[in-house]
């Protein structure tokens, strides 16, 4: 009994707090970004030129500019943080924290303000 009611109690904690997180979808037409929650709700955009690509993580979104410039936003589109870098192949998101793949095969990870966490070699 006492373990059937710890389970349930797991599954509520688990279940609170993965539909309070927020979950964002960034879509990316020509050089207008759009925000809408992951219902569809529309909640902001904006246009931004020279923009390579896109992608949303947890509460932010990183846009990288042709010129290999990272910065990276909110999920409003307000600042957070922006920096150069060169030989860039891709980027991604995985919660707060920006992934940077480069053509040399090194993989950085760094958080929402793009300080360094960690590094590896592809």
């Amino acid at each position: 009994m006492k373990k059937r009611i710890l389970i349930i109690i797991v599954l509520v904690l688990i279940l609170f707090s993965t539909t309070t997180m927020a979950q964002y979808v960034v879509s990316l037409k020509d050089d207008k970004i759009e925000i809408r929650d992951i219902k569809g709700k529309y909640i902001t955009s904006s246009y931004y030129t020279g923009l390579k690509d896109a992608v949303g993580g947890a509460e932010i979104v990183v846009l990288w500019y042709s010129s290999d410039k990272i910065e990276v936003r909110d999920y409003k589109l307000k600042y957070m943080a922006s920096q150069y870098y060169s030989g860039l192949k891709e980027v991604s998101v995985s919660g707060n924290n920006v992934v940077l793949y480069f053509r040399t095969g090194k993989i950085e990870v760094r958080d929402e303000k793009l300080k360094y966490v960690s590094s590896r070699w592809q």
